[in-house]
């Protein structure tokens, strides 16, 4: 008797990726996520959706959908992360504010400021990255205000050492300040020093 043996592939391609940084204005495409793949058959990747491909403000985007998929229709996704750097001014602003007994915590706030550098005497706030970090010494008061900002992707929290991080992005400091003197003046006025 005489048979047909059909081999088929239906494992997907191994692939390892990594998170990419660029600067704002460069260029990425979908393999620059990927750090080394297999397939006995051999493989492509691409990006899930076209809009991956077409992240171009500062910031850090981390849905990125990558698929590797080989010439028998196995695939597999894999979420990277990219972020985009500011081509302009960064600097760093931190003040530490001791414990406050009536909230039950203390707080250290940051901002990571990036300004336009224009060569011009004004240098415009693009955008600022917010960090304030909440360190409860009560419990009762961490557990109140975690109730609060459950809902709100703003915030993390942290149960074993009490502590809540809210990082957000702001496009003006204080009472709407964007000139890059204007919020330096201010912000040391506020307590703030240079940290970067």
């Amino acid at each position: 008797k005489k048979g047909t043996i059909t081999i088929q592939d239906t494992k997907p391609p191994e692939i390892t990726t990594r998170d990419y940084t660029i600067i704002e204005g460069q260029g990425y495409n979908a393999g620059n996520f990927v750090e080394k793949g297999f397939d006995w058959s051999g493989y492509e990747y691409s990006f899930e959706k076209e809009d991956y491909a077409n992240y171009t403000a500062p910031g850090e985007y981390d849905d990125i959908v990558i698929v590797a998929k080989d010439p028998y229709e196995n695939s597999i996704n894999k979420t990277v992360k990219l972020t985009i750097k500011n081509k302009g001014i960064a600097v760093k602003y931190e003040r530490h504010t001791p414990i406050d007994y009536n909230k039950g915590y203390e707080v250290t706030t940051e901002y990571e400021l990036y300004f336009s550098d224009y060569n011009t005497t004004t240098n415009i706030l693009y955008y600022a990255n917010l960090t304030e970090d909440f360190k409860y010494f009560d419990e009762q008061n961490y557990k109140a205000d975690k109730e609060k900002i459950l809902d709100n992707s703003d915030y993390t929290t942290n149960d074993e050492i009490l502590q809540i991080i809210r990082k957000s992005k702001v496009d003006t400091i204080g009472r709407g300040l964007t000139g890059k003197d204007e919020i330096i003046n201010y912000l040391f006025q506020e307590g703030f020093t240079k940290t970067q």
